[in-house]
């Protein structure tokens, strides 16, 4: 009787000691939306993410040169910077923010074009010396004065969603993208451009698809595909830079 008395006692001790002690107070601290992406009409501000972009870059730069001052560790390894030295880069030429330029090189000796850029498909053709009036004003391919270049005995035709074509036949050549070089790389040598071709509507001599051969008229890898079979580029990345300037 003694004990639950006892018992009792400390239970109701405790209670009180409980209902006595201060209570945990939930701390809460206001966020405040410091800046938005956005102009006061809801568009997207261009500016305001290039802004973005640089301060969190400088941030995670700061961070970088942070860690490795302190820990004597550099947080990137040095293969990362060699596989960066071996990138190549090719200036693009920007057509009225529709399409951009670049600049390859086809057969050997090798004989400088223009080309129009496209993820959206794969193929690779250039106008070729029979293609006529439909073709002026583009520079030609000719494969029959390049040592590379071999006829595969084939027609191709391609056709896009703004309804421009192109027709001819394929071959085989050497092609150079930004210092990486491509063997027996497929192209076509269109003998027609249909007027969404023309130079007056299209300021490059031919189309580089960049997309995969799942999706090629050719079943053939696209340029940069085959530069990554042939172990050409150090890794099997590609990206464009689109900016006003720089």
């Amino acid at each position: 009787m003694r004990a639950l008395s006892v018992s009792l006692i400390l239970i109701s001790a405790l209670q009180a000691l409980a209902i006595t002690l201060p209570q945990p107070q939930h701390l809460a601290i206001p966020l405040t939306k410091r800046s938005t992406l956005r102009t006061a009409d809801g568009h997207v501000d261009p500016a305001s993410i290039r802004a973005y972009i640089c301060s969190t870059e400088a941030k995670l730069h700061r961070g970088v040169a942070a860690f490795e001052r302190n820990t004597g560790i550099a947080l990137f390894p040095s293969s990362l910077t060699k596989r960066a030295a071996a990138s190549g880069s090719d200036s693009l030429v920007d057509d009225s923010n529709e399409r951009w330029y670049g600049k390859i090189e086809v057969g050997t000796p090798p004989h400088t074009f223009t080309i129009d850029c496209d993820t959206g498909s794969t193929d690779f053709f250039l106008p070729g010396p029979s293609c006529g009036d439909a073709c002026s004003g583009h520079e030609i391919y000719n494969p029959n004065i390049s040592s590379s270049a071999e006829p595969l005995g084939r027609i191709f035709t391609v056709e896009y969603n703004d309804g421009s074509m192109a027709t001819g036949n394929l071959y085989t050549d050497t092609v150079s993208l930004a210092g990486f070089k491509a063997s027996a790389q497929t192209l076509g040598v269109a003998s027609l451009y249909s007027y969404g071709f023309s130079s007056e509507n299209f300021g490059a001599d031919g189309l580089m698809g960049m997309a995969f051969k799942s999706i090629s008229e050719y079943g053939a890898n696209s340029v940069f595909q085959t530069l990554v079979s042939q172990g050409a580029v150090p890794e099997p990345v590609f990206a464009f830079k689109l900016a006003s300037s720089g």
